[in-house]
């Protein structure tokens, strides 16, 4: 059997339209974009939650956010540790480090917090460099086999990008961003000030692009790593961070619009599996799990919220699935090829891909849509419930092909 290992990377607050896999032009993502050509790029992942430790139980156990607990699923690390593959868990957010189920890894390396005040001067100090470098540091001692994961708290800690690479983001015309630090987190009044909306974007472009530099010296850092195995390296993230898309800046509520649930997944696998290539579908968290087990050649059958990208990559599944679903307190949102309908009060609908942002509300104009999305909300709801979504039946036409 191959010696095979794996290293993920997960970023709170990277939604995917911050990078230039996904489109953006704004920031330059060199890192992101040359990891993206060596790389699988899953053009919609949707996070079952908007809640990081909600996530994290789909991660590391393959459960859907509302499938209820089972005593009897075993973890990604317990099946990893029963075939001698050595995890370890690298973090600075004290939140995953208590996770429950992080109490399986070997070892959880704790990188400290650092609340700054004040922007760094140099890259090597903020703390996305920190994160990173404890990663290296794990990576050079750690044996094979082994799963590194990496959690950065990311655009949810202190944005202590050096004031140049925000300054960056400004076009001559601008005004210069403030040199400010803490998270924004504020539901916008109607008549908001577009230059003050503005500067905070500027701010998040920064804390991007010090994350791709970071990232940058870190590939670089393992692709001179004489490491004798196969490394998987996947990319992705917990949620995203909304920017003013529906007057929400930051954490303000949980509202399941695109900019807060859409996010990256960049799955790097040696050998020639799938380069360069983007798989036309939707994921969901449990589905990282389950390529983990399948990448390691681990059993993964009996968790049915998981579908495997690796089966996709190797031609043994077109797709990993035809609707994904995320729930928050007082909502429910459901993704499919050709809508996104928050069932909320009131309800609302987006045609997708075409509305990629949400930006025109529909449901007034498609009420067999509203109607039959309703009716897939709550069959999703009732699968999830008995752990069968697996049995759901394939949707209409309609919902995965929309409107003629």
């Amino acid at each position: 059997m191959p010696v095979r290992s794996a290293i993920v990377i997960v970023v709170d607050g990277l939604g995917a339209g911050a990078l230039g896999p996904y489109g953006n032009t704004w920031i330059e993502t060199r890192a992101a974009n040359r990891l993206a050509s060596q790389s699988i790029v899953v053009e919609q992942m949707i996070v079952d939650s908007p809640h990081p430790e909600s996530v994290y139980r789909s991660y590391w156990q393959g459960l859907h956010a509302l499938m209820p607990d089972d005593e009897n699923a075993s973890s990604l690390t317990e099946q990893l540790s029963d075939a001698g593959v050595e995890s370890i868990l690298v973090t600075d957010d004290p939140a995953i480090a208590a996770h429950p189920l992080a109490r399986g890894f070997a070892e959880r390396v704790r990188v400290p917090v650092a609340e700054s005040t004040i922007a760094a001067e140099e890259i090597h100090q903020t703390q996305f460099a920190q994160v990173l470098a404890s990663a290296d540091d794990v990576l050079s001692r750690v044996g094979e086999p082994f799963l590194v994961w990496v959690h950065a708290r990311g655009m949810y800690a202190p944005w202590d990008a050096p004031q140049s690479m925000r300054e960056q983001m400004a076009d001559e015309e601008d005004p210069l961003p403030p040199p400010f630090t803490d998270v924004p987190c504020t539901h916008l009044p109607a008549d908001y000030d577009p230059d003050e909306l503005l500067s905070l974007m500027q701010a998040y472009a920064g804390q991007v692009a010090l994350w791709d530099t970071c990232l940058a010296a870190f590939l670089a850092g393992q692709s001179e790593d004489p490491i004798s195995g196969d490394v998987a390296l996947m990319l992705t993230s917990t949620r995203g961070f909304p920017l003013g898309e529906h007057l929400r800046v930051g954490a303000f509520d949980d509202a399941l619009y695109t900019e807060l649930v859409h996010v990256p997944w960049i799955a790097r696998f040696p050998g020639e599996r799938a380069v360069a290539s983007r798989a036309q579908t939707l994921a969901q968290p449990a589905d990282v799990f389950a390529s983990l087990l399948e990448w390691f050649e681990l059993d993964a059958a009996t968790f049915a919220a998981g579908r495997s990208l690796i089966s996709w990559a190797d031609g043994r599944a077109d797709t990993l699935r035809d609707r994904a679903c995320a729930v928050a307190e007082g909502e429910v949102a459901l993704r499919t090829p050709a809508w996104h309908f928050r069932h909320s009060s009131p309800a609302e609908l987006f045609v997708k891909p075409d509305d990629r942002w949400d930006a025109n509300e529909v449901s007034d104009r498609c009420d067999d849509v509203v109607t039959e999305l309703d009716q897939e909300a709550a069959n999703f709801e009732a699968a999830a419930a008995t752990g069968n979504l697996d049995e759901l039946a394939p949707l209409s036409p309609l919902l995965r092909e929309g409107l003629e």
